[in-house]
């Protein structure tokens, strides 16, 4: 039987789930992505964790524990994501020695998540793009 967590609801044995609904996997803009694109879509996906959209990370050092090899894979994935409007850039990255920060993006079928003030895009209600499924 599943545990409960501190709210009383039952906690999830698995750990959780990436959410990618649907109707986003059969947007035209999904199916164009390239493979390393969709990687990178569920990378994504299973940081969000409820209430962090706009604080999902592409760093290279994280990724490359993920299976990504190269830099310029990970540049030109995420470029195509923004392209094709899946995600959205919260926050300019800034190469400080010391003291760097990444650039930090959203879902975008999900709202954007304040974030305690960690990206500069405004908290939104809805959704920051509605998706549709496409007509048969």
């Amino acid at each position: 039987m599943a545990r409960k967590n501190k709210k009383g609801r039952f906690a999830s044995p698995s750990g959780g789930f990436a959410n990618l609904p649907r109707v986003v996997l059969a947007s035209a803009d999904y199916v164009q992505l390239s493979f390393s694109a969709k990687a990178l879509l569920v990378e994504l996906a299973q940081q969000y964790r409820g209430s962090n959209n706009g604080d999902l990370t592409a760093a290279e050092h994280i990724l490359k524990k993920r299976g990504f090899r190269s830099k310029t894979t990970i540049l030109k994935a995420i470029n195509e994501l923004i392209r094709f409007n899946l995600v959205v850039k919260t926050r300019q990255g800034k190469f400080l020695n010391p003291g760097g920060v990444c650039s930090l993006y959203a879902l975008t079928w999900l709202p954007i998540d304040e974030c305690n003030g960690k990206h500069d895009m405004k908290p939104t209600i809805g959704p920051y793009r509605k998706f549709r499924l496409p007509s048969s």
